[in-house]
C-alpha cells in the first residue's frame, strides 16, 4: 500500500471515531495506524501530545484540524 493510501485510511477511521464523539479514540486511532506503515511511523512526540491534549479538553474542531493536518 502506498504512503498516500495508508494515510489516507488512517485519517477516515480516526474521522469514523471523530463523527461518534470519541475524541480520545480518534487520536489514538490516527497514532495506532500510522505506526503500522514504515512511512508514516514514529510521528513526533510534540505532534502526539497535541492530538491528546486537543481531545482532553474536548475540542473536536482541534482534533478533526489534527487529524486532517498529516500529509
Amino acid at each position: 500500500m502506498t504512503r498516500e493510501d495508508h494515510l489516507k485510511k488512517c485519517k477516515q477511521r480516526a474521522l469514523q471515531y471523530h463523527s461518534s464523539g470519541e475524541l480520545t479514540n480518534a487520536v489514538i486511532s490516527m497514532l495506532s495506524d500510522l505506526s503500522k506503515h514504515a512511512e508514516t511511523k514514529n510521528p513526533c512526540s510534540i505532534i502526539e501530545h497535541l492530538g491528546y491534549k486537543y481531545s482532553d479538553e474536548g475540542d473536536a474542531v482541534s482534533v478533526e484540524r489534527w487529524i486532517k493536518g498529516f500529509n
